[in-house]
C-alpha cells in the first residue's frame, strides 16, 4: 500500500482497517506506521510478511532479531536456514539446521528429516 493511500485509508477507516487485514499485511502495516516490533514474535511475524512480500533480505534481519532474542523461536532458525541454502550459502545452511535440531526433542520425527536434508547438503 503506497504511503499516499495508507494515510488516506486510516483517515477513513480508522484502525478497523488495520485489525481487518491478514497478519502478514498487518505486519507490514505496522512497519509502514513505524510502529516497533515489541517482542521476539513480532519479529518472526514481520520476517514471514517481508518473506511472502518477497524481500528475503528484510526477512532474514527479522528472523534473526526473532532467533536472537528472549524467548528465541526455532521457527525463525530454521527459517534462517531456508533462506541460506536458497541463496546458496550451504555453510550457513548447515549452521542453521544444526542450531535447529539443538531445538527439536530428541527422537522427533521432523528431526530425523532435518538430518537426513542436511546430508544430502554435504560437508
Amino acid at each position: 500500500m503506497e504511503q499516499k493511500g495508507l494515510v488516506k485509508s486510516l483517515e477513513r477507516h480508522g484502525f478497523a482497517l488495520f485489525h481487518s487485514l491478514p497478519a502478514e499485511k498487518r505486519m507490514l502495516f505496522r512497519e509502514q506506521l513505524h510502529f516497533a516490533c515489541r517482542n521476539t514474535t513480532d519479529h518472526y511475524n514481520l520476517g514471514v510478511a517481508w518473506a511472502t512480500a518477497g524481500d528475503l533480505d528484510k526477512a532474514v534481519a527479522s528472523w534473526k532479531q526473532a532467533a536472537d532474542g528472549e524467548p528465541r523461536i526455532a521457527e525463525a532458525v530454521f527459517n534462517l536456514a531456508l533462506a541460506a541454502e536458497q541463496r546458496g550459502d550451504l555453510a550457513s545452511a548447515r549452521k542453521f539446521y544444526n542450531q535447529y535440531l539443538q531445538s527439536l526433542e530428541e527422537g522427533a520425527e521432523e528431526a530425523q528429516q532435518v538430518k537426513e536434508h542436511l546430508t544430502s547438503l554435504g560437508t
